[in-house]
């Protein structure tokens, strides 16, 4: 099957990286050294966190907090507290939170 790489009613609004360079790829995109920064924006209703996994946890809580729609790279936690904690922060059923596993 052909993909064209697009996902219907899906744009880019910004992103996130500690990595300066990173922003360097996206040269039209608004772009965020921090988390907190990008989800204080109001540029995106969605957030894919694709971060180390240590971070995954409080990242995901933040975004679900600010209301945003949220997909997290596998695995969604390091340790299982944090997992439910994690979990338990989705209290919103009109909010997607799942986690993605690529294979």
């Amino acid at each position: 099957m052909v993909h064209d790489r697009r996902v219907p009613g899906l744009q880019l609004s910004a992103v996130c990286d500690t990595n300066t360079k990173a922003g360097e790829k996206f040269p039209r995109i608004p772009f965020f050294h921090s988390p907190a920064e990008l989800l204080r924006s109001g540029l995106v209703d969605a957030v894919l966190v694709a971060t180390p996994h240590y971070a995954h946890t409080t990242i995901g809580v933040s975004a679900l907090k600010a209301g945003l729609h949220v997909l997290i790279e596998k695995p969604i936690s390091v340790h299982k507290a944090d997992a439910v904690k994690l979990v338990a922060a989705h209290r919103n059923p009109r909010q997607v939170f799942a986690a993605m596993f690529n294979q």
